[in-house]
C-alpha cells in the first residue's frame, strides 16, 4: 500500500481551518485537516456569529447543531434584575440580518464535520 498524497494540509481545524478545508475539497483537493486537540475542544469566545457569518454558513450549506438564530433584538439586564430590550436595525447597530448565538464547542464540532464529510 502506497503512501498517502495530499493536495492540501491544513493545520487547525477551527473555523478558518475547516472551511478551508471544506471550500477545497469541494474543489476537487484531496485535503488533509490536521489538528493536535481532542473534539469537542471549548474556547473562550463571544458564542455569537454575526451576520456575514450565518450568511456564509448557509452558502456553505453547513448545518450549525446546537445554535439558535436570534432576531435583531437585544436584552440587557442590569445587576437590579431590571431588563431593557433594545431593537436594533441597519441604522442604529448595524447588523442588517439574524446572528446565531451558538457555543464554540458545537459550532467547531459543526464546521469539523462539515469538512470531515
Amino acid at each position: 500500500m502506497g503512501a498517502a498524497v495530499w493536495d492540501a494540509v491544513v493545520a487547525g481545524a477551527g473555523p478558518a481551518g475547516s472551511v478551508a478545508a471544506l471550500v477545497l475539497a469541494r474543489g476537487g483537493a484531496r485535503v488533509l485537516l490536521v489538528d493536535p486537540d481532542d473534539f469537542p475542544r471549548d474556547k473562550a469566545c463571544g458564542d455569537f456569529v454575526g451576520p456575514r457569518g450565518v450568511r456564509l454558513l448557509g452558502e456553505l450549506g453547513v448545518p450549525v447543531a446546537g445554535g439558535r438564530v436570534l432576531d435583531p433584538h437585544i436584552d440587557l439586564q442590569a445587576p437590579s434584575g431590571r431588563v431593557l430590550g433594545l431593537p436594533w436595525s441597519p441604522s442604529t447597530m448595524r447588523l442588517p440580518d439574524r446572528v446565531l448565538a451558538i457555543a464554540r464547542t458545537d459550532l467547531d464540532a459543526s464546521l469539523r464535520d462539515a469538512a470531515l464529510a
